[in-house]
């Protein structure tokens, strides 16, 4: 089965070395080379730099440009110092001279590297590598400025994937491919000059790189699309509509949203209360951020799913759109389930209009049709999303506050920024993880029942083991009470395991857990329900199904002697 992955580094011989038996490339040979290609991913967006509710607010509002290297490992690609700085300006100049002026500069840097590349010789490798950019990434905004489209979603052509216009927008269920913008009918639009026909204001500087074109540019924003936007949007209309069915009251919700137990790994992202006037205004911000809002949606149907009734047409739209992010936040996926995805989007929509015939879908859900086909196109779609960059800018935000100059913000910001770099290189903490351990204490392998535990089996009972609290292994944290993935069975179900201990042996880490015997998927909770076992394992932390900790528990039911696990994701 093709699954399809991270974006990956790509290379190619140069020449074929005939001198050496069977075509053997001896890489320390001086004959010896290599031409590799580095693809980037930019990232623009706007940072206050001040407190937003001051009198300085846009004043001294940044524009800042950072680059990530978009073929190194998926667990240096999550730390914050493998997201550098490219560029950094003032929002007020961009909106004077144009966005083109700020990009000019790094465009030509760019060519260069595409065409003559950067000599490279090392023990390791000798040869040329290239430098390209694979995708530029931002809010909808910030993309629609920095490719030339319209920055008002209101207005008549404003998706960057297709030509629909915004009436035919509001009902539509499935992506029309005889819409879908190209190169041909991207030069078309730029003579004809009309970006109220077209959608199209000007010609975006970065088609003057040699592999890039702004046609191809289809990462999407997950994260602003779907929890900033469509989550808050429909749980807001979902929650209204089932109070005004009388199944509870706002007062139980938001009791049971403040008692729930998240668990360790979203302990810093519980969400906060619903209050009635944000429920009154659909269209309206919600107080969650991104991560609560991915938390809540996660849980919701736990916290409050006894009190509605199975088959309950509001509750299906809320369904459905977790089973659109199963497949949407996954980092792996297989092009036959883009197409399931394709079918679950259009059920999605085609319910929501059902539901809310005084509304029509939004710019946001509208996009949401065009992700099937990025997915096939560039990979899943986690790897685009902005969560990281945003984090990014509290190094920003924080430096601002305590500089308190503002001469030149821009300089101090990139010089203080290359500053922190220079010590990440010289500490070697840019793309390296290393395993942190909690406090704890020693014992032996035979105090934790080693000898009756599968994976520690074969092991001396006297042993000398460290059993810290906690351990955190490549920036993720581990500690006894959350649950893991360990795997599938023959037929596909996922098995978990409650982590009971933690075993450091030498260099080697393990989790001791008890077995959760997995009932099955419940659809109605969308979360698989499971149950205790007294069955011990010692598994490898490296080799988790997936490194994500999870958290089991119970509903709200008290006749359910069940717990239930929400994914985040669907694995492939």
């Amino acid at each position: 089965m093709q699954i399809i992955t991270d974006y990956q580094n790509t290379q190619r011989d140069v020449g074929v070395l005939q001198d050496f038996p069977d075509g053997e490339l001896y890489k320390h040979h001086p004959l010896f080379s290599k031409e590799l290609s580095i693809p980037l991913l930019l990232y623009n967006d706007d940072c206050e730099t001040v407190n937003p509710l001051g009198s300085k607010t846009v004043v001294h509002k940044l524009g800042l440009i950072y680059f990530q290297i978009k073929c190194l490992p998926p667990v240096l690609l999550s730390s914050l110092s493998s997201c550098f700085l490219l560029a950094v300006y003032k929002s007020d100049d961009a909106k004077t001279y144009g966005i083109d002026s700020v990009l000019q500069r790094i465009i030509d840097d760019i060519s260069d590297l595409e065409v003559s590349g950067l000599l490279i010789d090392t023990p390791e490798f000798c040869g040329t590598v290239k430098v390209s950019v694979a995708q530029v990434c931002g809010d909808n905004l910030a993309l629609n400025s920095l490719l030339g489209y319209s920055e008002g979603f209101n207005a008549n052509h404003c998706c960057r994937w297709c030509k629909v216009h915004k009436e035919d927008m509001w009902t539509q269920t499935m992506e029309d491919p005889e819409m879908l913008r190209n190169s041909q009918n991207y030069e078309e639009d730029l003579s004809l000059n009309n970006h109220s026909e077209t959608g199209l204001k000007r010609k975006c500087v970065l088609n003057e790189l040699k592999y890039f074109s702004v046609v191809d540019n289809v990462a999407p924003d997950i994260m602003h699309d779907i929890l900033e936007g469509i989550g808050p949007f429909e749980v807001k209309l979902v929650m209204t509509s089932l109070l005004a069915e009388g199944f509870f009251s706002l007062e139980t919700l938001n009791y049971r949203l403040t008692s729930f137990d998240y668990g360790f790994p979203d302990s810093s992202n519980k969400p906060t209360v619903l209050a009635q006037h944000e429920l009154k205004n659909p269209n309206g911000a919600m107080k969650q951020t991104a991560a609560q809002m991915w938390c809540l949606l996660r849980f919701l149907p736990i916290i409050i799913g006894d009190k509605i009734p199975e088959g309950n047409k509001h509750w299906e739209l809320l369904l459905l759109l977790l089973s659109c992010m199963e497949f949407i936040f996954s980092p792996s996926i297989t092009p036959e389930a883009t197409m399931y995805l394709k079918h679950l989007i259009e059920e999605h929509h085609t319910v929501f209009l059902e539901l809310y015939p005084h509304l029509h879908l939004k710019p946001k859900q509208h996009f949401l049709l065009h992700y099937p086909r990025a997915i096939r196109r560039i990979g899943p779609l986690k790897q685009f999303w902005t969560m990281r960059f945003e984090a990014r800018h509290n190094f920003f935000k924080q430096l601002s506050h305590i500089v308190c100059n503002f001469k030149n913000i821009c300089k101090t910001m990139a010089f203080r920024n290359q500053m922190m770099l220079c010590y990440h290189l010289l500490t070697g903490s840019v793309f390296s993880k290393n395993t942190e351990f909690g406090p704890g204490h020693g014992s032996f392998l035979a105090a934790i029942q080693g000898e009756f535990v599968k994976g520690l089996e074969g092991l001396p009972p006297f042993t000398e083991v460290s059993v810290p609290d906690w351990v955190v292994v490549n920036g993720t944290e581990y500690r006894p009470g959350m649950t893991v993935s360990l795997g599938c069975t023959e037929d596909e179900t996922p098995q978990f395991g409650l982590i009971k201990a933690i075993v450091a042996i030498g260099v080697d880490v393990k989790l001791v857990v008890n077995k959760w015997h997995t009932v099955g998927f419940d659809r109605h909770y969308f979360s698989y329900a499971v149950s205790p076992t007294e069955a011990l394992e010692a598994v490898p932390v490296k080799g988790l199904h997936d490194f994500q900790p999870l958290h089991a528990v119970k509903s709200y039911n008290a006749e359910d002697d069940l717990y239930y696990i929400p994914l985040r994701y669907r694995r492939f």
